[in-house]
Formats: C-alpha cells, sequence, structure tokens
C-alpha cells in the first residue's frame, strides 16, 4: 500500500511557487457582492413554500427549466402568475410527461403549453429564473405539494444579486428554448394527474 501510495505522489508534478491545480482548473465562474441565499430542506422546513414565495415575487418573468413537474401547488403559482400578465415560459422533457404524476397536462389545459426540447434526448437542467435576478436551483422536478412534501428528502436554495451567475443561466435557459417547441396533442399527458 505505501508503496502505491508513494508511486502516485511522484506522478504529482511539484514547483515550490505553483499549485499543481493552477493550470488545469477553471476559474471561478462566478464573483460578486452583497450575494443572499435563502434555502429550505425537507422535512424541517417547506421546500415548495420557498419556491412559491420566490415565484410570486416575480414583477415581469418566470423562466422555467425541470425535468417535469409535480407540485400542485408549484404549477398553480406559475398559473397564478401567468394571469397576472407575467411571462412565464417552461421547458419540461418530453418523455418524463406522459403519465400520471406530471402538471404539464395543467398548463395545456389552461392554454400554456410548456415547450419541449427538440435534439436532446433528455432534459436534466432543474431551476428557475426570476426576473432573470434570482435563481432557484434544486429539486425543482421532484417538488410534491406542501402537505406530501415531508415524506421525501428534498432542498432547494434561492440565489439573490450574483448577476455572473445568472447571466450563465440565463444563457443556458436562452439555449434550451431556441432548441425547444410547443407540445403538441401527442405529448399530452395519457393519465389525469394524481392530487
Amino acid at each position: 500500500m505505501k508503496l502505491r501510495f508513494l508511486s502516485l505522489l511522484l506522478l504529482i508534478p511539484y514547483a515550490a511557487n505553483a499549485s499543481f491545480f493552477d493550470s488545469d482548473c477553471p476559474q471561478p465562474a462566478v464573483s460578486g457582492t452583497g450575494a443572499s441565499f435563502e434555502t429550505a430542506f425537507t422535512p424541517d422546513a417547506h421546500v415548495s413554500e420557498l419556491v412559491i414565495k420566490s415565484i410570486d415575487s416575480a414583477k415581469t418573468s418566470i423562466k422555467v427549466a425541470a425535468h417535469r413537474f409535480v407540485s400542485k401547488d408549484v404549477s398553480v403559482a406559475l398559473l397564478n402568475a401567468m394571469r397576472a400578465n407575467k411571462d412565464v415560459k417552461i421547458i419540461l422533457d418530453k418523455t418524463k410527461n406522459d403519465d400520471g404524476y406530471s402538471d404539464a397536462n395543467l398548463f395545456i389545459r389552461m392554454s400554456h403549453s410548456p415547450h419541449v426540447l427538440k435534439h436532446y434526448d433528455n432534459q436534466y437542467q432543474d431551476y428557475i429564473l426570476i426576473d432573470d435576478k434570482d435563481i432557484i436551483i434544486g429539486n425543482i422536478s421532484s417538488l410534491q405539494t406542501v402537505d406530501a412534501e415531508k415524506k421525501n428528502a428534498a432542498s432547494v436554495l434561492v440565489i439573490h444579486n450574483v448577476p455572473d451567475l445568472v447571466k450563465k443561466y440565463s444563457e443556458s435557459w436562452q439555449k434550451l428554448w431556441d432548441d425547444s417547441e410547443e407540445m403538441e396533442n401527442k405529448d399530452l399527458v395519457k393519465h389525469t394527474p394524481k392530487e
């Protein structure tokens, strides 16, 4: 064992004034001051309540990238934002929204069809952008109703005032949107979503 460890050490170059990782690792992706964060973890806190509070705080726009939606409470908050004339755009995975758990059908029935990606096998990005200013990351796709979420381990993080990070997420979301199309009848959920 000692011999193997020594052989590994010999493979790592050493320089007195340099780190092994200086040239191989990317620089930090974000910077900025004044950042603030909110977080919630089940079962001690209601994760979906934090997401809904953030959605309700939107002034103009909400951009969603999610594998699927199963939380009636979050879905209703998004529909309320749409009714309040906020620009709400949703991108979902087309292969995971044909079961009784997804709320994709709810949006379609309310004439606010989500989009699905055209050229990707799966859509695993999971975040919500609020007014291109705040980001919600975490278990967006697996959130359940407020009453049901204590049965699962979940967490979300809301990030405020980190413009560099928001820019990266916005650019990524726009690429997905540019490669998406509105859900059609063939993409409709086959079963009634469970309450």
